[in-house]
């Protein structure tokens, strides 16, 4: 029979709900037992790594280091405030000055001027100028409000500046988020290698396995895999090796590790430390 409105509208409120779809990947015994060794062989040496940093950042040439370090970033968010300031001034001039010299050459070929003085030498070129003449203030205007958030940004940054000893802390972990950072890539991109190799998945990361994949067939990379004795000994060997320098650390989000930012929790460091103790019990 028919329906009236008021049944459909309470239809529409029971039966239109929206709906939340969460998506979820299921792991074969193979794959959460790969996955496992990979995150407790990294957890190890995570702590490994992080031990390095630590003695360092105690040593005498390691202090000396962060706090020239935390003098050049109080430094540099100084500065920035005057020189983006002066950046706005500079383009506002430089801006009104090559809307009126490009004004005066197309009002001079309007005039029908001798070439010299506009320098345009067709129609064509002269519409082109018109257009750009029309399009310059809101071309200006974008230019300004991007220096201008520039502005605010380095504004920002200085009056919400991190003391001296908050800002060591921040460079200390800064340091090891970099340095455990390559420690993920060789363990990460060994087991990448050897999925690939065997045609296996890898559910926990499945879109970066997938750009890896597509990466290899473009390079016709030979995927080289090692075995567990010898990755621990790159990993070992990295340790040693890695130069704790403040190189390629203006942008931390080159650092983004998930894996990292879980061993982060109390208590998988926690974990990683008795892993690491009963290593050296052996």
């Amino acid at each position: 029979g028919r329906v009236s409105i008021q049944e459909r509208i309470t239809y529409k409120r029971l039966f239109k709900k929206k709906s939340l779809v969460i998506a979820k990947h299921i792991y074969s015994d193979e794959e959460a037992n790969r996955r496992n060794e990979e995150e407790d062989i990294l957890k190890l040496y995570f702590t490994k790594m992080i031990q390095k940093v630590d003695e360092w950042a105690n040593s005498k040439p390691g202090r000396r280091s962060i706090n020239t370090e935390v003098a050049s970033r109080m430094r540099a968010i100084t500065r920035d405030v005057p020189r983006a300031k002066q950046a706005i001034e500079k383009y506002r001039t430089k801006s009104r000055e090559d809307q009126k010299k490009m004004q005066k050459r197309y009002d001079n070929y309007k005039a029908k001027k001798p070439l010299r003085y506009h320098l345009i030498k067709s129609d064509e070129d002269a519409e082109r100028i018109r257009i750009e003449l029309e399009r310059y203030p809101e071309k200006t205007k974008a230019e300004l409000i991007a220096l201008e958030a520039k502005y605010k940004e380095a504004r920002s940054r200085k009056f919400t500046m991190l003391p001296k000893e908050d800002m060591e802390d921040v460079l200390v972990q800064q340091m090891k988020r970099k340095c455990c950072f390559f420690l993920f890539e060789k363990v990460y991109r060994n087991g990448r290698a050897y999925a690939l190799s065997n045609g296996l998945k890898r559910p926990w990361e499945f879109d970066e396995f997938n750009a890896y994949k597509v990466r290899c067939d473009e390079l016709e990379d030979s995927r080289v895999v090692v075995d567990h004795i010898a990755l621990v000994q790159q990993l070992e060997q990295c340790i040693d090796c890695t130069s704790l320098l403040w190189t390629n650390m203006d942008d931390m989000s080159a650092y983004d590790c998930k894996i990292y930012d879980k061993f982060n929790d109390g208590s998988l460091i926690n974990k990683a430390k008795d892993l690491l103790k009963g290593g050296n019990d052996n």
